[in-house]
């Protein structure tokens, strides 16, 4: 490493030797980052900068086990990983304290109904289509609710004068149908002049009324 400030010794420099680095040296090398022999030099990445590979290896291709690289050894680490391969009927097996372990008890306490749905499927039907009926019906109940609760604030929380935001609607169904036949027909509706345009059950508060007499002096 070389050191662009002025040397102590002048004499090393003179020899045309490496000035020793100084205190001072060692500060600014400290200050602009310089990084010790313990820091890794390599890029980061997933997998620490070591090439990575899978437990199958190239041989799961049968064309790579025709060549001669694919000996003795390997072909006993074939068959074995084909073994291991072989799993237990049961799995995967339902462990609770995994799910403890994973999740709090707020999400153990919502995931308790549908847990309890997917253990009845799993005795008539095999584990991973009893989970995929368990998730298909627990997400169309949640799009489902969720829907219900906007039309049910859409219809029943109409905008009215006294809350000033776009958030709200007017509400649905708000209009009364009367068809022909009826005693009711033609029905105009409740906008019968002009200023009832856009009221919002201005007309009809109970707040904020303008009585004269009671600007009068008694």
């Amino acid at each position: 490493m070389k050191f662009f400030n002025r040397p102590a010794n002048m004499e090393e420099v003179l020899k045309g030797e490496e000035p020793k680095p100084t205190k001072y040296d060692e500060l600014l090398s400290r200050i602009y980052g310089t990084k010790s022999r313990d820091v890794p030099t390599h890029p980061s990445s997933q997998s620490g900068g070591v090439m990575p590979m899978t437990l199958r290896t190239r041989f799961y291709q049968e064309r790579h086990r025709l060549g001669g690289d694919f000996n003795e050894k390997w072909r006993k680490w074939r068959v074995q990983f084909i073994k291991d391969q072989a799993l237990h009927p049961l799995e995967p097996a339902y462990n609770a304290d995994f799910d403890k372990f994973r999740l709090n008890v707020f999400r153990r306490t919502w995931r308790w109904p549908g847990n309890q749905f997917e253990m009845f499927l799993c005795k008539h039907l095999h584990p991973t289509r009893a989970n995929a009926i368990r998730r298909s019906i627990t997400i169309s109940l949640r799009i489902y609710l969720f829907a219900l609760s906007v039309f049910y604030y859409m219809k029943y929380n109409g905008r009215t004068w006294e809350v000033g935001t776009n958030l709200r609607y007017r509400g649905l169904g708000t209009a009364e149908k009367v068809f022909p036949g009826d005693p009711a027909y033609p029905y105009i509706g409740s906008r019968v002049t002009k200023d009832d345009y856009f009221d919002l059950g201005f007309k009809s508060r109970n707040v904020l009324l303008y009585k004269p007499e009671d600007n009068v002096k008694s």
